[in-house]
């Protein structure tokens, strides 16, 4: 088993974790960890598994892999804890360990640290969250209406996924503009 958190300036924006002998590293849409970035080439570097023991090695790239700040020349093997870099990506290996997959984002970072947010996996957590009777948030506490004041209406269910979801828009452009004025 091997995990690998994927960072740009040491904020994780993505996890993998594989149980096979071979992973590769790309922008082909058949790699293994794809990241769709003009730094990477289509098949940059493969993680292979012989004997339990994990190795890199670069697959001929233009921009290189660096491991423990050297940029490798033949497969190399990898520790757990390792981490490679190529270009401004960060990949932190963890190796020989079982368990869940870890929880999927509702969100990740494009090529210019602008956050995008898969509003169809926010909306179906959400879903799922109310079906199971899991608040969203805590409610508010309600005061006994004005005279000559009738009472709000209780929102929906889908109400409460929709401001849910326009929240949680909001919320993700206001952090890719601090993460792309931080890059900047």
């Amino acid at each position: 088993m091997i995990k690998i958190d994927v960072k740009i300036q040491n904020r994780v924006i993505e996890h993998f974790s594989f149980d096979k002998g071979s992973i590769t590293i790309g922008r082909d849409p058949g790699c293994d960890v794809k990241i769709d970035n003009p730094v990477l080439s289509r098949r940059h570097a493969q993680i292979s598994s012989e004997n339990g023991q994990f190795a890199i090695e670069d697959l001929g790239s233009t921009n290189g892999v660096f491991l423990r700040d050297q940029k490798i020349a033949v497969k190399t093997p990898l520790k757990d804890g390792d981490e490679f870099r190529i270009d401004k990506f960060t990949f932190h290996v963890k190796l020989g360990e079982a368990g869940a997959e870890p929880k999927k984002k509702d969100f990740a970072f494009d090529i210019m640290g602008t956050m995008q947010i898969d509003a169809s996996a926010m909306q179906e957590r959400l879903r799922k969250e109310a079906a199971a009777g899991r608040p969203a948030a805590a409610a508010p506490a309600h005061h006994a209406p004005a005279a000559g004041h009738a009472p709000a209406p209780a929102p929906s269910s889908q109400t409460t996924v929709w401001i849910a979801l326009v929240v949680g828009l909001a919320v993700g452009f206001i952090a890719g503009y601090l993460v792309r004025g931080m890059a900047g």
